[in-house]
């Protein structure tokens, strides 16, 4: 009898320590993809700070690193016909990488990261003049990357969704491009009112817009 009682005993610690060996390495995960995806930002914010267009005489040779986004997409980002096409540019940049990497991040990890850089772009290129706008920018950009990050830490700590994901690798890499495209435009389309609203911050049905941040922020 003690006999078996010391085999339950044992069984029973086998089974806490198999526990709490799965849950700190469900926290490690965790850990190490937000510690990634607050990398990943912290980089997208520097990139964006660098300089735009075009520098002169000895500034240039002492600062060449290139501007982020380049010139010609902040110029189409700030006015004229081709901010959607800009924005969509922004986003095939975002999703490319991930897209060959994982085919299923570009419909997850990749639309969030995609929406939260389009909003840092459109904040470099058309700095907010008011708080509203300011507001509105904040929202798109805590929604892309707070999804980006909830994505990826679900991935990597719930195996039955990791083995889904992995399940969409079916496509060799190089035919995974065209997808890329479409896909840009539609999330661009889809983060292009931030863009508009940067560009011309509301002054008609201000209540309105208000609301509509509000609600945003809410989510």
């Amino acid at each position: 009898k003690n006999a078996l009682f010391a085999g339950d005993g044992a069984i029973t610690c086998l089974h806490i320590h198999q526990e709490t060996t799965c849950s700190s390495s469900l926290q490690r995960h965790r850990f190490r993809a937000m510690r990634a995806l607050t990398a990943a930002t912290a980089l997208s914010v520097l990139a964006l700070q660098a300089p735009r267009g075009p520098l002169r005489g000895p500034q240039r040779r002492q600062n060449t690193r290139p501007a982020m986004p380049p010139a010609v997409v902040a110029e189409a980002l700030a006015k004229g016909p081709l901010g959607v096409p800009a924005l969509a540019a922004v986003a095939g940049a975002v999703l490319a990488p991930l897209t060959l990497y994982r085919q299923g991040y570009s419909f997850s990890v990749g639309y969030g990261s995609a929406v939260g850089v389009m909003a840092l772009a459109a904040m470099r290129a058309v700095p907010p003049t008011t708080q509203l706008a300011t507001l509105t920018a904040g929202a798109t950009l805590f929604y892309g990357f707070r999804l980006a990050l909830h994505l990826l830490a679900r991935q990597l700590t719930v195996p039955d969704i990791a083995e889904r994901i992995k399940a969409f690798d079916k496509t060799p890499r190089l035919k995974r491009l065209p997808l890329i495209p479409p896909l840009a435009l539609f999330y661009a389309c889809m983060t292009s009112p931030l863009l508009f609203a940067l560009r011309t911050p509301p002054t008609k049905y201000l209540k309105v817009a208000q609301i509509g941040c509000g609600l945003a922020w809410a989510g």
